[in-house]
């Protein structure tokens, strides 16, 4: 099932499981649903309760209740548990629960959802819930449904301008939303587009190289704030800029490989400085911005050159060693980190 006949279904139907991840596209959805109400009286008639906090039979009162105001209500059950075992409902609820809603009334829509689970085919209630509501898998989208969703938002926010299939792959590229493991999510990808669409605001029309000049600035812009941490000797800091890097849908290997080319570049900027060049020349020279070559500098300063270059030797020791099967994957920039710490504590 495609984004567009899950759309359609919306319409179509009263009862409705939202599996799935994506958190963006759960919102989207519901919000799709509220804007059938009575703007006036949505404080009415969408209501939003949490099974974890309310009585099987509680929920079913404020289901059954007629709308308000308006000929519809839509009611959204959260955190709901699809398992039998370890439920806060007992299994007699359950069943009642499934029963009585089989004779929900046409004006009612029902959403459950539970975003920690996004697969429970397994789960007892799930199996019974699944027979009388229609499930709607919202998880990431593949490749094709990725591109049907930039084109469309990006036609919505740029008023209709189309915009090129070349300019659509970069995007998704720079994003590493479809990268194995990212934890990009389209609530990344939709600031990633504000950016793109005052891109085009900015300079009337953008290519493939202002996309990457842009976004590679971003990033540079978040490794120095990792670097400042570790550079003022915040450990708590520096793992919480690495956190918010790998939460942007950042690769762990990625953010490791940026923070050494960035130590070796400031090696670089530390050769020109010995002969004399100020931190402008050197920007001029090597076609860096001053900011990037004065803090370069400040950071050589502060623990000189070999150190620098001890940590680039233990960044590339640790990448060797998770490649060739010596170091899992997870711990590999979480350990790069720590050896960093250690070098220049030492």
């Amino acid at each position: 099932m495609n984004l567009k006949e899950a759309q359609s279904l919306l319409h179509n139907k009263n009862k409705f499981i939202f599996m799935g991840e994506e958190l963006y596209l759960i919102k989207k959805h519901l919000d799709q649903l509220k804007s059938e109400l009575n703007p006036d009286f949505l404080i009415f008639n969408y209501i939003e309760l949490d099974q974890r906090t309310e009585s099987c039979e509680e929920v079913l009162m404020k289901i059954e209740a007629v709308p308000m105001m308006d000929t519809q209500k839509i009611v959204h059950l959260t955190n709901f548990n699809f398992a039998i075992e370890g439920n806060p409902w007992t299994e007699g609820q359950l069943k009642e629960f499934v029963e009585r809603l089989k004779l929900l009334p046409r004006d009612t829509k029902l959403v459950i959802t539970n975003n920690e689970i996004s697969a429970a085919g397994h789960l007892g209630a799930y199996k019974s819930l699944s027979k009388i509501a229609q499930v709607i898998k919202l998880g990431r989208l593949d490749i094709k449904e990725l591109k049907e969703f930039l084109e469309e938002e990006l036609q919505s926010k740029l008023e209709g301008q189309k915009i090129s299939m070349d300019l659509l792959n970069e995007i998704i590229k720079l994003s590493g939303y479809n990268e194995k493991k990212s934890t990009t999510s389209l609530y990344d990808i939709e600031s990633m587009l504000t950016q793109v669409v005052a891109l085009y605001q900015d300079k009337g029309k953008i290519s493939k190289a202002d996309l990457q000049a842009h976004f590679e600035q971003k990033k540079e812009a978040d490794i120095f704030r990792l670097l400042n941490a570790i550079r003022d000797g915040k450990k708590p800091e520096a793992f919480r800029e690495y956190s918010l890097l790998k939460k942007s849908g950042e690769h762990p290997i990625k953010i490791m490989i940026s923070l050494a080319k960035m130590l070796s570049s400031m090696v670089g900027y530390s050769y020109y400085a010995a002969e004399g060049y100020s931190a402008k020349d050197i920007a001029q020279e090597l076609k860096r911005s001053p900011y990037a070559v004065e803090s370069g500098l400040v950071f050589v300063r502060k623990f000189g050159r070999t150190k620098l270059i001890n940590i680039i030797d233990q960044i590339v020791e640790i990448d060797y060693k998770m490649k060739t099967g010596d170091l899992d994957e997870s711990l590999y920039a979480e350990l790069a980190l720590m050896r960093i710490f250690d070098i220049i504590e030492n």
